[in-house]
């Protein structure tokens, strides 16, 4: 914030100040001047043409120009209320004709009091609540409060004509104007410098409210960095280890014994070799992935792609290990379904979703893939009738922190990491995935790809 718009701003707050110290004057004011009129009316008046009379007359005048000056600061703060544009120029011009207003009218009702008494009472009455109720400017404040002396140093010779009191009460109103400028200008350095001080706090409670939220952020963001690292730590330790180890240890055993190990030992011990060896390739796939979108270095880049053929490919990639279960795989999507996207992105999706639900299905179960359009996107979903997930899980699968491991029916071991990739590679699409899931009777894992806007 530079030092124009703080000045701004200050002087903006100053006379928000000065129009919240004036909003209760006109409820006081007004009552107490009918007050008067009415009791200068109905008692004080005398016979026209006597000086009596006309001190009345003054000071009904005097009064009924203070319920003027009255009812213009109720309009004046009612107006900058309800008014939605910012109109602080305006005001201020208004607010200093109101208060030249009320010292020339102390003025007329000190002048005329001289016709019966010597007293300026309502001269340094008004002029003392002018300079202690309003924040006036400095340079404004001797050009208020000189004008209101010199207007009454000359006025009262009008109807003041003891030269002894016609100096005192002169002497006396310079005192007076002189004090209201010392008081109007220690005001309003001292809340100038009061409301520099709360701009300054405010401004420093907005930036550390800023940095506050850059570092909860930022620690959230390292959380998930640290949430990662593990997972990561997790499965090269394990997951990754566990299969290298099967697959080392029953080849060593094949080397050593196959003379002496008949066919069936043979084809089974070759069965475990190639799941271990199939689930040690997708992880590393995964991993691949995963790798290659935390560094940026998979390229983003969309593109027609007949999805009949796509599934038909990844299906023809998975069915042994479904025929190994004796799963049946049905591609229900139809032939001219086409659907815009990343093609090494969308064949990881589709290559975890009906991995999982193969993995999760028992024997002689059946996975099917389909497709649905929407008036979002295309919808595309695997659904499977194995396992299921419970209500509690579901919410736990996307999330690379999260140590939720189920093995599969056949005792397949899975790491959660294609998950987490096919839920990135949709948003990466601006897509969302849906899962539907009920344990003991299968899941639906569906993913919606938008269509491409015109």
């Amino acid at each position: 914030m530079n030092i124009k718009t703080n000045e701004l701003t200050i002087r903006n707050k100053i006379l928000d100040q000065n129009l919240k110290r004036l909003y209760y004057i006109p409820f006081v004011s007004i009552p107490i001047n009918i007050g008067h009129i009415l009791f200068f009316m109905m008692h004080r008046l005398a016979e026209p043409g006597t000086v009596q009379y006309s001190w009345g007359i003054g000071i009904i005048v005097s009064h009924l120009a203070l319920i003027f000056i009255a009812l213009c600061i109720w309009l004046l703060i009612s107006w900058r209320k309800y008014l939605k544009k910012d109109q602080s120029r305006l005001t201020w011009l208004v607010l200093h004709v109101l208060a030249f207003l009320v010292v020339f009218t102390s003025v007329a009702i000190a002048v005329t009091d001289q016709l019966v008494t010597p007293a300026i009472t309502p001269f340094i009455t008004l002029n003392v609540i002018v300079a202690m109720l309003l924040l006036i400017r400095p340079r404004f404040s001797f050009i208020l409060f000189g004008s209101a002396f010199m207007l009454f140093y000359f006025a009262i010779s009008f109807t003041q004509h003891d030269p002894d009191i016609l100096f005192s009460n002169r002497l006396n109103a310079m005192a007076i104007a002189g004090l209201c400028i010392i008081v109007s200008i220690i005001l309003w350095r001292w809340s100038w410098a009061s409301f520099e001080q709360s701009i300054i706090i405010d401004a420093q409670q907005k930036e550390l409210e800023t940095n506050n939220q850059e570092l909860i952020k930022q620690a959230a963001i390292l959380n998930d960095l640290n949430a990662t690292k593990d997972k990561l730590f997790s499965i090269i330790a394990h997951d990754l280890k566990n299969p290298f180890s099967g697959i080392i240890g029953l080849s060593e055993l094949l080397k050593e014994e196959a003379r002496s190990l008949s066919t069936d030992e043979i084809e089974n011990y070759a069965s475990i070799v190639y799941n271990a060896a199939n689930q040690a390739h997708e992880l590393l796939e995964n991993l691949l992935d995963w790798a290659k979108m935390q560094q940026g270095n998979m390229v983003f880049s969309p593109k027609n792609i007949k999805l009949k053929k796509l599934t038909c490919d990844i299906l023809l990639l998975l069915n042994n290990n479904a025929r190994q279960k004796n799963i049946i795989l049905e591609n229900e999507i139809a032939e001219d379904t086409i659907i815009e996207a990343d093609e090494d992105m969308l064949k990881t999706i589709l290559r975890n979703l009906l991995t999982n639900a193969i993995k999760f299905t028992n024997s002689g179960g059946i996975v099917k893939i389909f497709s649905l359009k929407t008036e979002n996107g295309l919808q595309v979903t695997v659904k499977d009738n194995g396992t299921g997930i419970s209500s509690t899980n579901i919410s736990k699968l996307f999330k690379t922190g999260s140590n939720f491991n189920k093995y599969g029916t056949a005792n397949e071991k899975g790491s959660g990491l294609g998950l987490v990739l096919c839920k990135e590679f949709v948003e990466r699409h601006n897509g969302k995935i849906l899962v539907e899931s009920k344990e003991g009777e299968g899941s639906a894992f569906s993913f919606l790809i938008p269509y491409k806007k015109a």
